[in-house]
């Protein structure tokens, strides 16, 4: 329960000083909980064996830079690893945040990294992956104002880091190439556009309508199919496809998982077409990031593909709020912070309190052992 305790006073805080906002202060608290957690099970306790027993990971033939990594950090123990990469992953977000967000919309991005169980939970277990995702991130932080600068190193380098450090980070090959396509193309003029800010929106909803019927009616034999040869022929990353034991419910969708997927991606395309440059991307990621959390809910591990985008949120949604709050007012944008404070303590509080194999019930502070 130490965590859902902190992220009680994180949430206190950030509400009470919101005018104010310290973000140091903010990211202390996840690095709190990040770069000094112990008593975790799942894939933490697995990466500390390998870590400890100087033993190679199962994947360091495809994803050596892990290894590399641990190698070089043996010597100084396993702690303080955990907490060095838990800083570069607080240094990320906070450098995001810092640029991207508005002066009275950066007490968000705390909260919703904290609470959203795609963002800070799962980092703490999932490493390699956390690692990665924040690697993916770092394009977004380098200064391109000088047209004459070369920025293909700035994508390709951190790109190919995360792909070393776990392959999964492919999936962020799409946004990236759509930023450098967004830098090359700045200053040129822009051609008319061919729909209304309104209707790119519709067109979008409707995909994710029938992407949905399709996961309910269609797509449920067919990812049995996949993962059965995914498995059988011992593919790269076919373990995201491993199923439980209650495959037939595989595909059980609650309304409130897909009621708020259906608003965000709405509200996501619209300030996709209602913004220019680079948070275009992170609007685009968001609305990927919507899309696979129904279209991959209870497909085993597929769901960790979507986080790569959902960490855009802590961009997007405080865009979204600002966006709000000038056209309708003040009400409006606090209802659309509470509906989006609400769902993402409803995706970590049962594993902030649960204590079965996943939960974070148990957590402590390494200097409580």
């Amino acid at each position: 329960m130490i965590i859902l305790y902190t992220g009680i006073v994180l949430l206190c805080y950030s509400l009470i000083s919101q005018k104010k906002y310290n973000l140091l202060v903010g990211c202390a608290f996840f690095l709190l909980i990040m770069g000094l957690q112990s008593n975790v099970d799942s894939d933490y306790e697995t990466y500390q064996n390998i870590f400890e027993n100087a033993e190679q990971s199962r994947t360091a033939d495809d994803e050596p830079l892990w290894d590399i990594l641990s190698y070089c950090f043996r010597p100084f123990g396993w702690y303080f690893f955990v907490f060095c990469i838990s800083l570069f992953q607080c240094f990320v977000v906070y450098r995001l945040v810092k640029k991207y967000n508005t002066a009275d919309s950066t007490f968000i991005a705390p909260i919703l990294f904290f609470f959203t169980y795609g963002m800070m939970l799962i980092q703490m277990t999932a490493m390699r992956q956390g690692l990665a995702m924040e690697t993916c991130l770092l394009p977004f932080l380098f200064d391109f104002s000088n047209k004459r600068k070369r920025i293909w190193p700035y994508f390709l380098v951190p790109m190919i880091s995360a792909y070393l450090i776990h392959n999964s980070s492919v999936v962020m090959v799409v946004p990236l190439l759509y930023y450098y396509y967004l830098l090359h193309k700045r200053g040129k003029a822009n051609k008319p556009a061919r729909y209304s800010n309104f209707l790119f929106p519709v067109i979008v909803e409707c995909v994710f309508i029938v992407v949905y019927i399709g996961k309910q009616y269609v797509f449920n034999d067919l990812f049995q199919q996949i993962s059965l040869l995914a498995n059988a022929n011992d593919m790269r990353l076919s373990g995201y496809l491993e199923l439980g034991n209650e495959v037939d419910d595989v595909f059980e969708l609650s309304w409130l998982i897909v009621l708020y997927d259906a608003i965000m991606i709405f509200l996501s395309a619209v300030l996709f077409s209602s913004q220019k440059g680079v948070y275009k991307v992170f609007a685009m990621m968001s609305i990927l990031g919507f899309f696979l959390d129904t279209l991959l809910f209870g497909m085993g591990s597929m769901p960790r593909l979507g986080y790569y985008f959902v960490i855009a949120n802590i961009v997007t949604i405080p865009c979204l709020y600002v966006m709000l709050k000038n056209r309708y007012g003040k009400l409006v944008s606090f209802l659309f912070l509470l509906f989006c404070f609400g769902y993402a303590v409803k995706t970590s509080f049962p594993y902030m309190t649960g204590t079965e194999h996943g939960g974070y019930g148990t957590y402590k502070f390494l200097f409580m052992q």
